[in-house]
């Protein structure tokens, strides 16, 4: 009798100790892959790629990225940090704002200054360490936001006019090059609408400046300093860990790939950030690799890079000399002719068309 009764009571505490153990088991945090489900993260969790150089600005550039965020917990960065022995640490003091701090929230690749091989050899290794985040957002480690940049940004992205079946907005432009009173009261916004072949054959764009928009305004051009999406882009367009030592091109052909892939680009209605461009006295990987006595590999993979580049682009037949050509192609949503057919890239005559009206 006594048998009977105690049985169905260690039955019951064994099963809730194998349902505990079986949660505690779920739950265990595990590394993940940067293409990880959207689902990993509630809410409008934002990734932000950070390629630092060297750059004195990094330190106030992740600290503001906090500090006039409309929700600071949902910000997560990918920092690619390539220093020498000496330059600012960043982030610095613990990345605290009123009392909370989000140090944790920076995920750092680190690697010294003589092995940076350019901003997309460094914006690969920001992107390796996204973690499922729902949006994406590109930026330079020299700017200034707005206060809820978060939230204003969002905003526009939700506003953009996309057609059907997209696979979403890319946000992009080569923000205000100052923190004026007009960007901090949401008054103007710039537009990347025309662009240039340079001696090198590569593309490179121009902007416009001008007031606010009702809408984002559509463009097929987009900035490697500002660019803002959902994270889905992270896989669907994985960064090109060949492209050594790239500066114009890098843009040119991320667009060629996002556009392909089905992703509409437009230039933002509202700028939220401002940007340091004049930098001409700061260090800089092409000018500390010359110094460096580096100077003849770095030329050499130029000229390599940029055959890879007019190759995945089109403009010149492949030779089979480069490497997952197919991985960081084109995608296979749109074709290839009709983003150079829309966007006026004109590859005979050397011409870029203006999308500035």
């Amino acid at each position: 009798m006594k048998t009977t009764f105690w049985l169905p009571a260690v039955l019951c505490i064994i099963l809730f100790l194998v349902l505990l153990i079986w949660l505690i088991v779920r739950n265990i945090r595990k590394p993940v892959p940067y293409n990880l489900s959207l689902s990993q993260h509630p809410g409008d969790t934002i990734f932000v790629s950070v390629a630092s150089y060297r750059d004195e600005l990094c330190p106030s550039t992740l600290q503001n990225l906090f500090e006039r965020a409309a929700a600071p917990q949902h910000i997560y960065v990918g920092l690619c940090l390539q220093n020498a022995k000496g330059d600012a640490a960043c982030p610095a003091d613990g990345l605290c704002i009123n009392g909370t701090c989000y140090a944790d929230h920076v995920r750092t690749h680190s690697m010294k200054h003589t092995q940076a091989k350019g901003p997309a050899y460094a914006r690969y290794h920001c992107a390796q360490l996204y973690r499922g985040e729902r949006f994406f957002l590109q930026i330079d480690s020299h700017m200034e936001f707005v206060q809820d940049w978060d939230a204003k940004i969002l905003r526009q992205w939700r506003a953009a006019p996309v057609p059907a079946g997209s696979a979403g907005a890319v946000l992009t432009h080569y923000p205000p090059a100052d923190m004026t009173d007009e960007v901090r009261q949401g008054k103007v916004t710039t537009h990347i609408c025309n662009g240039k072949f340079e001696p090198d054959g590569m593309v490179s764009f121009l902007s416009t400046q001008h007031g606010t928009k009702p809408l984002p305004m559509r463009t097929y051009f987009l900035a490697g300093g500002f660019l803002f999406g959902p994270g889905t882009l992270v896989a669907a367009v994985p960064y090109d860990p060949h492209l050594l030592y790239l500066f114009w091109g890098e843009e040119v052909l991320l667009a060629a790939r996002l556009w392909t892939s089905g992703y509409d680009i437009f230039s933002p209605s509202e700028a939220v950030c401002s940007h340091v461009y004049e930098r001409f006295d700061k260090p800089n990987v092409f000018t500390d690799t010359t110094s460096g006595g580096r100077e003849r590999t770095m030329h050499k993979e130029q000229d390599r890079v940029h055959r890879r580049v007019k190759q995945l682009l089109g403009w010149e037949p492949q030779d089979g000399k480069h490497r997952e050509m197919d991985k960081y192609g084109m995608g296979s949503r749109r074709p290839l002719a009709q983003f150079l057919a829309e966007s006026k890239i004109d590859v005979q005559k050397k011409t870029v068309g203006s999308h500035c009206g």
